[in-house]
């Protein structure tokens, strides 16, 4: 990364729409390099997170957030020890060269405007270039071009792979769990 920056979550503040029908808590998040405080939910964490796996997961860990707390538990200490984990996740992304330089955070660290905010979400939520392929994207040191496409191929091959991988693992749980039902329904009949 060019820039090394950091990210405050801020404490939660109850907000509400409908006129106070329906009540949530937003967070401050202020980023170093332009301090304008932006306010996200913590629906917004989630998209978040769901776009960072969704482009990046198959091949960079990101990082996990705190548990969605239920309705009508969120006492101070319950709130404040969230905030302290969405600031971890924060501050997780902002150590992170590809995390942090990636459109998606940087929109959702930046953008106040909530219309500009909507239209950044559904342009990011149609990216195409996700999973493996934004590895295509990466650039490095010029070398010849026959190692180039050597690496190319490599990359395709890996897509390739995971997703097959991904097919073989959902088709095992299925398989799994219809033995888990077998072997329950024995044991039932047993007893």
């Amino acid at each position: 990364p060019s820039d090394i920056f950091t990210c405050i979550v801020g404490r939660a503040d109850k907000s509400s729409k409908f006129g106070g029908i329906k009540p949530f808590m937003t967070y401050g998040l202020t980023p170093s390099f332009t301090e304008n405080q932006v306010l996200r939910r913590y629906k917004h964490f989630v998209w978040l997170h769901e776009r960072l796996e969704d482009k990046f997961g198959t091949v960079i860990a990101i990082p996990p957030l705190p548990w969605k707390l239920a309705i009508g538990i969120a006492g101070e200490d319950v709130l404040e020890k969230r905030r302290i984990r969405l600031q971890s996740f924060t501050d997780r992304i902002c150590r992170h060269p590809v995390l942090s330089n990636s459109s998606v955070w940087k929109h959702f660290i930046e953008e106040v405007d909530e219309k500009k905010w909507t239209e950044g979400k559904r342009k990011s939520e149609e990216d195409t270039n996700i999973r493996c392929t934004f590895l295509t994207n990466i650039q490095s040191m010029s070398i010849n071009e026959e190692a180039e496409n050597i690496i190319d191929e490599k990359i395709n091959t890996f897509s390739k792979t995971i997703n097959d991988m991904k097919h073989a693992v959902n088709n095992m749980t299925l398989i799994t769990k219809e033995q888990i039902n077998k072997y329950v329904k024995i044991h039932n009949k047993g007893y």
